[in-house]
């Protein structure tokens, strides 16, 4: 959620959808659906996604190798 998502739709009736997608490389969606069914009950067909930051954590370290910082990204 937040500033990293964004939402293209045109309407908000019956059978319309809503795209989900994240404003940057660094994120994804937590949902493998990305769009939105508006239903005859008035309601959207599942839980509206959610964009979290990609992160790997830390690189394993190898015995006798020292390990350089990682220089930073776009991504912060």
């Amino acid at each position: 959620g937040g500033d990293d998502s964004q939402v293209q739709y045109s309407v908000t009736t019956f059978g319309a959808s809503a795209t989900y997608s994240c404003t940057t490389e660094c994120f994804e969606l937590d949902s493998d659906e990305d769009t939105l069914i508006c239903l005859s009950n008035e309601s959207w067909s599942g839980d509206t996604p959610q964009c979290h930051l990609i992160e790997c954590g830390q690189p394993e370290e190898i015995e006798g190798c020292q390990l350089s910082p990682i220089t930073s990204t776009n991504c912060g």
